[in-house]
């Protein structure tokens, strides 16, 4: 039978063989109930393409249902939407589904997944006829609020022969009519009594057992195979993407249908890869099993099923394809496909675990099972810091991404094949640890996996030292000592599933970091490493104090020459001169971005400004504040000023952090002022209907922003939520009324400030106290509404923001500055501040957070602030 899906509208959700795990079976070991088990994966699922939230009032009309957008997915309304009333809510599953005679499709919610508050309402539906779609629709149990999350199935499809269920005649019997079957259940039921009284009585053999299996082998109560066609685990074909070539297509009932196939069934293998609680099925041709085996041995197991599989195909011509939940990458070289495969692979684990913190960070243990995490961003040096560790006789967990489980500290390791530079690649394939390794090209890189014995017993062990490590070339060996504030910082900005948490798993890594030892280790080469990395962090692993004690007793011996040097001196370089303000100049408005050792962000934003905006050039004035004139950016930043109309640099380095976009203001020729952060884009249009709105509006004093656009360049956020979340006050959210760039403006709470705008004369200021970063967003929005302003969302002031900086950030970014700019700011504008401390406190723990509002409490006693 060929259940074949038409797709129709552009907005198509994925549809995956279903599962047989359910979280709630995993906490009761259901997985034991085979029916169970098999129930859950009989069918396809379709899942989610977004996360939102639905309320029902109890009325009866369909405005009683409200379905509002938790990620900004713009074709909502296509998805889902109350059309009958009666607190029914309908999704439109965006397919033709069609089956061969006799064939129809059983359309219910996925087996055995309650969901409190509202129940799914089962279907048939003879697709083997039907020239129209079908609804899949849910009824409220009671009025309330629930949830979908991206990726969860809202629609189950199980293909059955139903016309044959009218030809079932069904007989009510004696059991002691059938002889054999009535003494193969006395046998069984007598076994299950004897069973369960020696559970009862704890007998040990009983106990031992378990559970009895006569269902899983498929035997009767007497021992005898009772089934030769027996199964306990459901396979599933994955859904195949066909793509139908010019002049090749068929009639089949007057329906359009492919005849190739970008994936072939034909030598095509499965394996299941699996990190942690996470399953994924990767599907590819034979001829790709040496590569993947290289790239994934360690991870494979086929014990579980993936509910989200990734595709490989060859394209011919020595091309491949890399298909997943959330990538398309077509024609990729035998070179490139590693790379993409494991950027797919990874994301697909992580993206949906809600079980434990997923970490960008390496790791490896001892033979007792103690691990170090060896954590940042990409590119600096963790995959060579683990493979040196390696060859030091430790076990490997992961050179990418491991998860925190609890709150015992054990780290679980995905245990892929270690991906080094070039550079790096020869010397550790030198390593005794990688003889025999295969090296797969993965990009520029290497892909290289590791000896068996190398790997931990699943890859896991519990976290006693943290390495933040720096590879620095010709730098010389430098160790230091992280307190938890800035350990815990450092993690933070390792987190990759923290939307998957109420409070951005930070609970989870603030308690690590204050459980554990973090260093920051920066090196030029491995033998700096020789005799003093590997002989320290045996002596922390093996050590019985305590984390508080053993930063104590690092505090001592970091100071001496053996251990550490000086930290490298930082070059400085001549401060350039500011470019001349032209006073004569009339401008509507100033755009203006402060920068720090960031001349590719600025570089980037200033050029999209005159390709998308040219035509406004002679309008407005192009403002850089070098935030650190003696830097490596500056000349550089100050060149610019020959190439680019209208641009003035200013060098500023008295104070940094938060508050030097005052300077902006300060410094501004314009009317009106755009501050941009020096790694943002404007979308095309947004800058000329700005200048409209400033003339339309020019004694304004509001505070003016827009949504921001997410990196898929589909989801936007309009404004903040005033919450508290992972140490900053505000989280993400999208407004509806945004959706539509030609949308009324429309008041908000708070927003990122990584672009606004004012009339310059309404500016009202940062406090002059302000320290560092954070604490801005919602303090300058009280501000401008304390003095009669409002804080608006303009639809059509669309920004794209660089938030990744793999390389890391160059200036300090510190709890205390944070902290101290929230307590200042809250007080200047009579805001109680018990929440937000309480918040701190819960962060970082009360020792610390109460040492940092201590002494800034003191501080403001002794120099009071005025508002």
């Amino acid at each position: 039978m060929k259940l074949t899906c038409y797709r129709f509208r552009r907005d198509t959700q994925e549809i995956v063989p279903a599962s047989w795990q359910r979280r709630w079976m995993d906490e009761v070991q259901a997985y034991r109930c085979i029916p169970l088990a098999m129930a859950n994966a009989t069918g396809w699922e379709i899942l989610s393409p977004s996360h939102f939230s639905v309320s029902w009032n109890g009325g009866a009309a369909p405005a009683d249902l409200r379905v509002e957008s938790l990620d900004g997915y713009p074709d909502l309304p296509e998805l889902v939407k109350s059309h009958f009333g009666h607190g029914i809510l309908t999704f439109y599953p965006s397919y033709l589904f069609t089956t061969e005679t006799g064939w129809h499709l059983w359309v219910r919610g996925s087996p055995n997944s309650p969901k409190d508050g509202i129940q799914p309402l089962d279907a048939v539906v003879e697709s083997d006829w039907l020239p129209f779609r079908f609804t899949m629709n849910w009824a409220f149990t009671r009025p309330g609020r629930i949830t979908f999350e991206k990726g969860e199935p809202f629609c189950f499809i199980t293909p059955l022969p139903l016309p044959l269920v009218e030809e079932v005649g069904v007989d009510i019997c004696s059991l002691e009519d059938n002889l054999e079957l009535h003494r193969e259940f006395r046998a069984w039921e007598k076994s299950r009594n004897n069973f369960l009284d020696g559970l009862s009585q704890r007998d040990p053999d009983t106990l031992a057992a378990g559970w009895q299996k006569f269902y899983l082998r498929g035997h009767s109560a007497l021992g005898t195979p009772a089934c030769t066609d027996h199964q306990i685990k459901r396979r599933l074909a994955v859904p195949r993407i066909m793509e139908a070539q010019p002049d090749q297509v068929v009639q089949d009932n007057s329906r359009p249908h492919a005849v190739r196939n970008v994936v072939s069934d034909e030598g095509v293998r499965r394996i299941s890869l699996r990190f942690h609680d996470q399953t994924v099925d990767l599907h590819f041709p034979l001829g790709l099993k040496t590569e993947i085996d290289a790239l994934f041995r360690h991870c494979i197991d086929d014990s579980s099923v993936g509910r989200f599989p990734i595709l490989v195909g060859e394209n011919g011509d020595s091309l491949f394809s890399v298909r997943s939940s959330e990538l398309n990458a077509q024609n990729l070289t035998e070179g490139d496909f590693a790379t993409f495969l494991m950027e797919a692979v990874v994301h697909d684990l992580v993206y949906r675990m809600q079980s434990a913190v997923a970490l960008h960070a390496g790791a490896v243990s001892d033979a007792n099972g103690n691990a170090i995490l060896i954590a940042g961003g990409s590119g600096v040096g963790k995959s060579s810091l683990t493979a040196w560790l390696l060859e030091r006789g430790f076990q490997y967990l992961s050179d990418e991404v491991v998860a925190l489980v609890n709150e015992q500290d054990k780290v679980v390791g995905f245990p892929r094949s270690l991906v080094l530079k070039p550079g790096a690649a020869d010397k550790v394939l030198a390593f005794q640890a990688f003889q025999g390794a295969r090296a797969v090209q993965a990009g520029s890189h290497f892909a290289a996996n590791v000896a068996f014995e190398k790997v931990a017993p699943n890859s896991s062990g519990k976290c006693r030292l943290i390495i933040f490590p720096s590879y620095v070339a010709g730098s010389s060996l430098y160790i230091e000592a992280l307190s938890p504030a800035e350990a815990g910082l450092r993690l933070i900005e390792c987190n990759l599933n923290a939307r998957n948490f109420p409070d951005g798993g930070f609970k989870a890594v603030a308690g690590l970091a204050r459980r554990t030892v973090a260093l920051k280790v920066q090196y030029g080469d491995f033998a700096d490493l020789d005799g003093v990395i590997d002989v320290l962090t045996r002596l922390m692993l093996e050590s019985d104090l305590d984390a508080r004690a053993m930063r104590q007793f690092l505090g001592g011996i970091l100071h001496k020459p053996q251990i550490a040097v000086e930290a490298p001196k930082v070059k400085t370089y001549p401060v350039p001169i500011a470019t001349p303000r032209q006073e004569a100049a009339e401008k509507k408005l100033t755009v203006g971005m402060a920068t720090y050792d960031d001349y590719d962000g600025a570089y980037f934003s200033l050029q999209a400004l005159r390709l998308y905006h040219g035509d406004l050039l002679d309008e407005i004035e192009l403002l850089v504040v070098d935030n650190h004139p003696d830097g490596p950016c500056a000349a550089a930043l100050k060149d610019l000023e020959n190439s680019i109309p209208n641009y003035r640099y200013v060098p500023y380095g008295e104070q940094s952090g938060t508050r030097i976009r005052q300077i902006l203001f300060d410094e501004a020729v314009g009317d009106h002022v755009l501050c941009m952060d020096s790694h943002v884009f404007l979308v095309p249009g947004a800058l000329k209907k700005l200048l409209a709105y400033l003339e339309a509006n020019p004694d304004s004093n509001d505070l003016l922003q827009g949504p921001l656009v997410h990196d898929d360049l589909t989801k936007i956020a309009t404004h903040f939520r005033p919450e508290w979340r992972s140490g900053m006050y505000g989280v993400w959210e999208a407004d509806e009324r945004g959706l539509d760039p030609e949308g009324e403006p429309f008041e908000i709470p708070m927003q990122g400030l990584g672009i606004f705008a004012c009339r310059r004369k309404a500016w009202p200021g940062f406090n002059p106290r302000f320290k560092g970063f954070g604490g801005e967003e919602g303090y300058i929005h009280e501000k401008f509404r304390q003095r009669g302003g409002r804080t608006l969302c303009l639809p059509f002031l669309r920004w794209l923001h660089r938030f990744n900086r793999p390389l890391g950030i160059p200036y300090a970014n510190t709890w205390d500055d944070r902290i101290r700019n929230y307590l200042i700011g809250f007080q200047e504008l009579g805001l109680d501040t018990q929440e937000m401390e309480e918040h701190f406190r819960t962060l970082l723990g009360a020792s610390v957070a109460d040492k940092i509002l201590s002494h800034m409490k003191q501080e403001i006693e002794e120099r009071p602030l005025s508002r």
